[in-house]
This record gives C-alpha cells, sequence and structure tokens, in this order.
C-alpha cells in the first residue's frame, strides 16, 4: 500500500461532481427492468492491486501508451509502474479541474486561475513533457469561470468547456466563442462514427426537489455554430440519464440499462443487467463486448463492487468492503492496454483509491 502526506485541498465540490460523473428521447418514462436476484456471477477475472492515496485525485488517463497521469487540483501525478513522479501548478497559479491530451508530451489542463489579479478567471496550461507552458485564454469581458472540460480534435484544435456554458475552440492560436447558457456546466465533448462532434451541457437545481438539466448540442460541420439535439428535465432523481464519454464515443446509464447516443437520443445496448449500476460512473472500453463497471446489489450503496461484462456473461470483480475501500464516488475506470483501472474517492476523508485489475 503506497501512502503518502496530503497538501492542500482545493476545488469547488458541484463543480468536480458534475465534470466527473457525467436522455432518453421524449418517450415515455421506461420502467427499470427487475433484478435477477438469482444470476449466477463468474468469479473475478482479473487480480486486483489497491494503492491508497493521500491526496485526492480528480480523474486518471493515459494516452500512448501504459503510463497513467493522475491530475490533483494542485498538481499532475505521472505513473510508471511503482514509480511516480508530481509537477506542481503553484508556479502556474492554477486550480485545475479538468484535463485532456494526445500523448504523453501533448497534455492540456484547465481550471482557474488563482493569482492576485486573475483569481478565479479561466486558466489553461500544456505540458510538454518537460515543463508547461501557460495559454493565454482571450477574456475581453473579464468574466469569472473555470476550464471544466477539454477535447482534443487534432494538434490545431483544441475544445474547451466552461462552468459558465462557454464551448470554446482554440485553432491555431485563434480563439472563437460560444455561450449556450450561463447556468450550465460544459461537462464533456464526444464525436460519432461520421466525426461530427458533441458537446454534453447540464445543471442541477436544489429547491425543495432536485432538478436535472441534460442538453446536447452538435457542431454544425465547418461553421462555428451549435444546434441544439436533446434537451430533457429530470425530477428526483426519475428516469434520470447520466451521460458519459467512453473514449470519444457518447454513452449513458438510465433505469439499469446502458445507452448510446445516436445523433437525435439515446438507445439501449446492454440491458437486463443482474445488479444496480452505479449511476454517476464513468465506463470502460465499449459497452457492447466488453466493460468495466461499478454497481451494487439489493439496492445497497454502501456495498459497491466491480462488475465486468465479457459480452457474455457478468463476474464479480471485486467486492470494496473486502479491500477496505471506504469510497463515496468512483470517478473513472478505463482499460490501458490489457489492464483495468479505477479511481475511486473518500470525499471526507480526502483520499484516493486506485485499483489495477491483471487478467488471471
Amino acid at each position: 500500500m503506497i501512502k503518502e502526506h496530503s497538501n492542500k485541498f482545493l476545488f469547488l465540490f458541484s463543480i468536480i461532481i458534475l465534470i466527473c460523473f457525467n436522455s432518453c428521447s421524449k418517450d415515455d418514462p421506461v420502467t427499470p427492468p427487475p433484478i435477477d436476484s438469482n444470476y449466477s456471477f463468474d468469479s473475478s477475472r482479473y487480480a486486483w492491486t489497491i494503492n491508497t492515496s493521500d491526496f485526492y485525485f480528480i480523474t486518471f488517463d493515459s494516452f500512448i501508451d501504459s503510463t497513467l497521469f493522475f491530475l490533483n487540483s494542485d498538481f499532475l501525478r505521472r505513473s510508471e509502474g511503482s514509480s511516480f513522479t508530481d509537477y506542481s501548478f503553484s508556479a502556474e497559479n492554477l486550480s485545475a479541474i479538468s484535463m485532456a491530451g494526445s500523448d504523453n508530451n501533448t497534455i492540456y489542463i484547465g481550471g482557474s486561475d488563482l493569482s492576485f489579479t486573475n483569481y478565479d478567471k479561466p486558466k489553461l496550461i500544456k505540458w510538454n513533457g518537460l515543463s508547461f507552458e501557460n495559454i493565454s485564454i482571450s477574456n475581453p469581458k473579464n468574466r469569472k469561470y473555470q476550464i471544466s472540460s477539454i477535447f482534443i480534435q487534432s494538434n490545431n484544435e483544441i475544445f474547451l468547456g466552461s462552468t459558465r456554458g462557454d464551448i470554446i475552440l482554440l485553432s491555431n492560436g485563434v480563439y472563437e466563442f460560444n455561450q449556450i447558457d450561463s447556468t450550465f456546466i460544459i461537462t464533456s465533448f464526444a464525436v460519432d462514427e461520421q466525426n461530427n462532434i458533441y458537446c454534453v451541457a447540464q445543471k442541477n437545481e436544489f429547491n425543495s426537489t432536485k432538478k436535472s438539466f441534460v442538453q446536447i448540442y452538435k457542431k454544425e460541420n465547418s461553421l462555428w455554430k451549435w444546434q441544439i439535439v436533446f434537451s430533457e428535465t429530470y425530477n428526483n432523481y426519475i428516469d434520470e440519464l447520466f451521460p458519459t464519454s467512453v473514449g470519444k464515443i457518447l454513452y449513458a446509464t438510465q433505469n439499469n440499462i446502458i445507452k448510446k447516443f445516436n445523433n437525435t437520443g439515446f438507445v439501449p445496448v446492454l440491458n437486463d443487467i443482474p445488479f444496480d449500476l452505479y449511476p454517476l460512473a464513468h465506463q470502460s472500453d465499449t459497452v457492447i463486448t466488453s466493460i468495466l463497471t461499478p454497481g451494487i446489489i439489493n439496492g445497497n450503496a454502501t456495498e459497491k463492487k466491480i462488475f465486468q461484462w465479457n459480452g457474455k456473461k457478468w463476474s464479480i470483480e471485486l467486492d470494496f468492503r473486502d479491500k477496505n475501500i471506504f469510497a463515496q464516488f468512483i470517478n473513472k475506470v478505463k482499460k490501458v492496454s490489457d489492464k483495468y483501472y479505477f479511481l475511486a474517492v473518500d470525499e471526507i476523508q480526502k483520499i484516493s483509491y486506485i485499483g489495477k485489475g491483471i487478467k488471471k
């Protein structure tokens, strides 16, 4: 087990939840399928090791090889096997909440500025393999917002989303802006098989009840114009859909069904799931042939497990209680080469659990 000394914890929790945990069409509400209590799960197909860190990591990713990059609000961690190196953002005055990369030497990190003169204004930096480069963001109205999502279409086209509903394109050093609604957060970007680009905008309202809004916008080819192609509102978690990008493709969970976006709505691709899908989680791989996903059995949210689908049958890979994992959230799962990884976090203690699964 790896233990580390904690540093200061600095980011807006409500924003992180929307970013890290990324609706059905306008048909009648879907009735959740009954859980098969007699389902015979396969035993674990992977051997798991868990590392515990006293740092709270927002997300992680791998870009071209087995090297992993973990994002903390104050630093970027590069992890190779059992060794790691941390690169602080202190000189860049950045509080980070988003990351995307095309290779190990081209990683964009976004968030908000911590400097006295530009406090809480948008901030973007780039890791070039040796150091961080500051990338100036045009802000003629001197607005305060954070970079909540990043999508690299090519080396010359970087899409950014903001916590104030901005869709931003950085193309050859020139910025283009489109604000859809300042009350929404742009949580992710995705593409379809025809290479059309989409962005997901979300917001939650908490009054006497909880109301969630999901909107999806499509970029018109060769034009800096975004058209809304999907919009749904959910009350008190009923039939609520949780979109997330798997690779670059947009999927979602809803009523214990895994769905894929088909340019206008979400269609089921995997149902009759014999456990309760953990709704606020990313899935790994393609959901057609292979998937690693968190879930619970018998509706007990304190008994989180990791399940794996091999295209034919589900297995129980990991029981959090058996591994002494005390996490409220699973921020991400991802397959890297032939290994599975997941990041779970304890929001109370501000620690992270990093799981690695190797095929038996």
